[in-house]
Protein backbone atom coordinates (compact mmCIF):
# COMPACT_ATOMS: atom_id res chain seq x y z
CA UNK A 1 0.00 0.00 0.00
CA UNK A 2 2.63 2.59 0.24
CA UNK A 3 4.88 1.92 -2.48
CA UNK A 4 2.59 0.27 -5.08
CA UNK A 5 -0.23 2.65 -4.36
CA UNK A 6 -1.22 3.00 -7.61
CA UNK A 7 -1.43 -1.10 -8.46
CA UNK A 8 -2.97 -1.16 -5.10
CA UNK A 9 -6.08 1.13 -6.76
CA UNK A 10 -5.91 -0.75 -10.14
CA UNK A 11 -7.00 -3.97 -8.00
CA UNK A 12 -9.45 -2.64 -5.47
CA UNK A 13 -10.80 0.96 -6.28
CA UNK A 14 -10.48 1.38 -10.42
CA UNK A 15 -13.88 0.16 -10.82
CA UNK A 16 -15.44 3.00 -8.99
CA UNK A 17 -13.92 5.42 -11.06
CA UNK A 18 -15.94 7.29 -13.58
CA UNK A 19 -12.83 7.18 -16.21
CA UNK A 20 -10.14 4.89 -14.27
CA UNK A 21 -7.43 6.55 -15.36
CA UNK A 22 -5.78 7.16 -12.29
CA UNK A 23 -5.89 8.00 -8.72
CA UNK A 24 -6.39 10.97 -6.75
CA UNK A 25 -3.72 13.00 -5.50
CA UNK A 26 -5.98 12.42 -2.00
CA UNK A 27 -6.24 9.10 -2.16
CA UNK A 28 -3.00 7.95 -3.18
CA UNK A 29 -1.87 10.38 0.41
CA UNK A 30 -4.46 8.45 1.94
CA UNK A 31 -3.80 5.12 1.08
CA UNK A 32 0.20 5.83 1.95
CA UNK A 33 -0.68 6.96 5.51
CA UNK A 34 -3.05 4.23 6.16
CA UNK A 35 -0.64 1.45 4.99
CA UNK A 36 2.04 3.03 7.35
CA UNK A 37 -0.04 3.07 9.89
CA UNK A 38 -0.96 -0.53 9.35
CA UNK A 39 3.03 -1.40 8.79
CA UNK A 40 3.56 0.09 12.31
CA UNK A 41 0.69 -1.47 14.21
CA UNK A 42 2.24 -4.51 12.47
CA UNK A 43 5.84 -3.83 13.38
CA UNK A 44 4.36 -3.60 17.33
CA UNK A 45 2.47 -6.71 17.47
CA UNK A 46 5.84 -8.49 16.13
CA UNK A 47 7.72 -6.60 18.70
CA UNK A 48 5.34 -7.43 21.66
CA UNK A 49 5.10 -11.04 20.66
CA UNK A 50 8.97 -11.07 20.69
CA UNK A 51 9.45 -9.63 23.94
CA UNK A 52 6.70 -11.13 25.96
Amino acid sequence: MMWKTTLFWSLTEQWTSKDATEPSDLYIMNTRIGGGICFLIGLAGIIIFLFD
